[in-house]
Order: structure tokens, then C-alpha cells, then sequence
């Protein structure tokens, strides 16, 4: 792994320009954004379980109101509790809320490359001095590497490298992960992934082609 995370590079560019992401000798072979998770109520991958999670938490929250004590000279009565269950169904539609906000946020900034030498990210965002800057991910195509199809819903998604966290594009806590991500890393490490493609399998077997080529060519 710590092999791999030498062949990952994060750069960022002041213009969003094709000529200075990609170099003069790269060949162009696909290009696309992720196929799901752009909008605000489009819960993808593990998301859609801590959601179902607060939906399920508020129902059974209000659910238990009818069998408070209605006596208003009760030590907890039903207005004390009307009052506490409201303030934890705030709590919980802004955990909800924040999921769903950083998810849209980083999938609907992301495009993906994929050249003959290394797959790119690209995510437009902000710096800690609040300019716009395209955060550009590169990693090097490797036949050492174990990338790896994950099943995530609704599409698959492909892992093409792995960061240390302090690597990772960071404004106010948005990097390249998000909610939807499945939580497999240890702590300090992120995987790198093309989110939620329905051609996964295809881009697989380009890049193995690619970095075989690659290796055949460096052995020359």
C-alpha cells in the first residue's frame, strides 16, 4: 500500500484547463463524472443505510409520545417531552442533512479521466483562502496495485489508488470521500475511487491493459 500511495499525486490548478492536467505525450481514452449522488435526495452507497437509520430513529421517537404521562404536574410529562423530541428531531434532520450536502458536494465537483499512463480526479473547490481551485488527483496505472470493483449502490465503484488522509482535498471537511463511501480504511488512510459507474468492470480492464503495457514498455 505504501508503494502504491508513492504513485498518487495532488496538485491544484487555478483554471480548470484540459491542456495543463493532461501532458503533451498522454493518450485521452475515457472521461466521465460519477453515475449517481449529484443531488440532494440521491443517497448512494453506505448513505442510504444511515439515513434509513434516522428515518427509523424519528418514527419510533414520536411513536413513544402517546405513552408519556399527559398529566401536566408529572415529573416528565408529555410537554417536557414534546420539547426534548423536538430538539433530537432537530439533531437528527441535521446529521441527515449534512450527509446528503457533503455527498452532493464532492460527487457533483468531481470529473474522471482515464489516459494510457494514469487515471486523474479532478474536484473543484475552495482553498482555506476561500479561491476556486480544481484539486487534481493523478494515479499512475500499476499492475501491482489490487484495484477492486466494490458493489455500492446503485452502480459499482472502482479503487484506483489510496491516500494518506492529510493528502486528501480538505475545505471545511470535504475531501474526495463522502457519506456514501464504504468504511473499510484504517484511520489515516482513504481509498481513492471512481464513484458509481455502470461501466466499472469495463474501465477495469482498460487500466490492467494499460499498466501491462506500461510494464512491457519499461522492460524494453
Amino acid at each position: 500500500m505504501a508503494n502504491r500511495m508513492s504513485h498518487v499525486t495532488v496538485t491544484a490548478l487555478r483554471t480548470p484547463d484540459l491542456e495543463e492536467i493532461l501532458t503533451p505525450k498522454e493518450r485521452l481514452l475515457w472521461s466521465g463524472r460519477p453515475g449517481c449522488g449529484l443531488k440532494f435526495f440521491q443517497a448512494v452507497g453506505e448513505e442510504r443505510k444511515l439515513q434509513v437509520f434516522v428515518l427509523v430513529a424519528l418514527v419510533a421517537l414520536w411513536a413513544t409520545l402517546p405513552l408519556i404521562d399527559a398529566d401536566p404536574d408529572a415529573r416528565f410529562g408529555r410537554f417536557k417531552a414534546l420539547f426534548m423530541y423536538c430538539i433530537a428531531t432537530v439533531a437528527l434532520l441535521s446529521f441527515s442533512a449534512y450527509l446528503a450536502t457533503q455527498r452532493q458536494f464532492v460527487l457533483s465537483n468531481l470529473i474522471y479521466y482515464v489516459t494510457d499512463t494514469r487515471v486523474v480526479i479532478c474536484r473543484l473547490g475552495r482553498n482555506w483562502r476561500l479561491s476556486t481551485k480544481l484539486f487534481v488527483v493523478s494515479c499512475e496505472h500499476s499492475t501491482a496495485f489490487p484495484y477492486e470493483v466494490l458493489p455500492t449502490r446503485p452502480y459499482p465503484s472502482l479503487r484506483v489508488g489510496t491516500l494518506l488522509s492529510e493528502q486528501q482535498v480538505q475545505f471545511l471537511g470535504f475531501g474526495l470521500s463522502h457519506a456514501g463511501h464504504p468504511d473499510r480504511f484504517a484511520r489515516g488512510v482513504e481509498p481513492i475511487f471512481l464513484d458509481y459507474l455502470a461501466n466499472s468492470d469495463q474501465l477495469l480492464a482498460m487500466i490492467r491493459s494499460c499498466a501491462e503495457d506500461r510494464k512491457v514498455a519499461n522492460n524494453a
